[in-house]
């Protein structure tokens, strides 16, 4: 009976181990790059849209290159990063509107105005989801 418990001991802490190890394992795995989180997004707008595939590969390829251009411009201006420079807010705010409307052109060769809307839309709420949570997982002090 004592080599019993002792086994039966001994195979819950190697699954219990396993089950810890595959577990960051996977954490590791689900951190994606901008350029793959690029992706997923304008996928998961594809399918709201309910578009077809060759305007999904179309729509990917273009919400990616936009995305790049406005990495391209640098981290955000915060007052809490100790930059609260306004002017350079308003500069870095109308780069994005510039990156924006040669992108509505793109856009607009193989969607509707409805659609690049609900994109808008679709993506300001995927960003919303995101900061949440970020914040809830690091909170501010």
């Amino acid at each position: 009976m004592k080599q019993f418990i002792k086994s039966m001991l001994i195979m819950l802490c190697m699954l219990v181990g396993t089950t810890t190890a595959f577990a960051q394992t996977n954490n590791h795995q689900q951190r994606l790059s901008r350029e793959q989180l690029a992706q997923v997004q304008a996928k998961r707008i594809a399918a709201e849209l309910k578009l077809n595939r060759a305007k999904t590969d179309r729509l990917v390829k273009t919400y990616c290159a936009c995305q790049r251009e406005i990495w391209a411009l640098g981290k955000r201006l915060t007052p809490r990063a100790g930059r609260s420079d306004v002017k350079e807010r308003f500069a870095r705010s109308q780069n994005i509107l510039d990156i924006r409307e040669k992108y509505y052109d793109e856009y607009s060769k193989f969607l509707t105005d409805e659609q690049i809307e609900q994109m808008y839309r679709i993506e300001h709420r995927m960003m919303k989801r995101m900061a949440d949570r970020a914040h809830r997982k690091h909170p501010r002090q």
